[in-house]
């Protein structure tokens, strides 16, 4: 019985765990029990899941269920096929007024980035193309490009980030105008250029994939590190995102060589705060660990 369906404490992440582990394995075990676990998954429990971000909603899930029948080349039965299209159609129900995700009650403009923003939803949408119906496919499509130019639109060349519209970012009575903005995957533009670098040119131009590929590299080359060294949120996510699009390009390697120094010599930092014994991937320690080694070896990203 499935109650949550998440990446960051439901059944995506466990099928994300067993994607990582057929991959590094090559056993076919793990690859059965994938699809086991898929076709265990009750629509009743999409609707009843209350977030639908990457990070923390069935968005996420939609991502993982696709990219497994891909990577494995796994041919896909009516019963996943439904759950696909079930999964992208409650999305859409989800969807305000402005034909974007957002709720009024946590954010006061819709959020971006890849955990909880449009560019995280557009990716998982761009996994169920080859899944779903032509007509849905027209309108998943077009969903896509207007997340994504939504996000281009926001950016601020002064900061050279994406603001973070969440509410509990802003002081109480503070001013809507004044820009918050995070510097990892959670919120950011190291979340959209790498979901820009999964995209295809049909669904976003060379032209804007250069130009998201020039902000990431000209915001990491600010040379500010940042007090949290996180995968989520921090830095952690900055080597990942090398290891990503950037390994072993001497910038690169120099701002890894930056990192590991900052760590070695103030210990582990989070939000700020020294000394705190968290251990977890996203946001504690072993996202650490798990990015360096993705930086410098062939390891199987853990959030995409």
């Amino acid at each position: 019985k499935w109650f949550n369906l998440s990446f960051t404490n439901g059944v995506a992440s466990l099928l994300m765990e067993l994607r990582n582990f057929a991959l590094i394995s090559n056993r076919n075990s793990f690859v059965e029990m994938i699809f086991k676990i898929i076709k265990s998954i009750p629509e009743k429990n999409i609707t009843r899941s209350e977030e639908s971000d990457y990070y923390n909603g069935i968005a996420g899930l939609l991502y993982i269920i696709c990219d497994c029948y891909k990577k494995f080349n796994v041919d896909i039965d009516l019963y996943a096929r439904n759950l696909i299209e079930y999964i992208v159609t409650d999305l859409f129900k989800r969807c305000d007024i402005c034909g974007l995700w957002f709720q009024e009650e946590f954010y006061h403009q819709p959020l971006t980035g890849l955990a909880h923003g449009q560019s995280g939803y557009a990716l998982a949408l761009s996994k169920a193309l080859p899944y779903i119906n032509e007509g849905m496919r027209l309108k998943v499509t077009s969903q896509i490009q207007k997340c994504m130019d939504y996000e281009y639109n926001c950016y601020d060349n002064s900061e050279m980030n994406l603001p973070d519209y969440r509410k509990l970012l802003l002081k109480k009575g503070g001013d809507k105008s004044q820009k918050k903005f995070m510097y990892g995957y959670c919120s950011g533009i190291l979340g959209t250029a790498l979901v820009v670098s999964e995209l295809s040119e049909e669904l976003i131009s060379f032209q804007k994939k250069e130009i998201w590929k020039m902000n990431a590299v000209q915001y990491l080359k600010k040379d500010i590190l940042i007090g949290n060294d996180s995968l989520c949120c921090g830095t952690a996510g900055w080597i990942d995102y090398l290891a990503s699009c950037h390994k072993n390009e001497e910038w690169s390697d120099e701002l890894l060589k930056k990192i590991i120094f900052s760590i070695n010599e103030q210990g582990y930092v989070f939000n700020g705060l020294e000394g705190v014994n968290e251990i977890s991937l996203f946001k504690g320690m072993s996202g650490i660990g798990y990015s360096v080694l993705r930086y410098m070896g062939k390891y199987p990203s853990v959030l995409l």
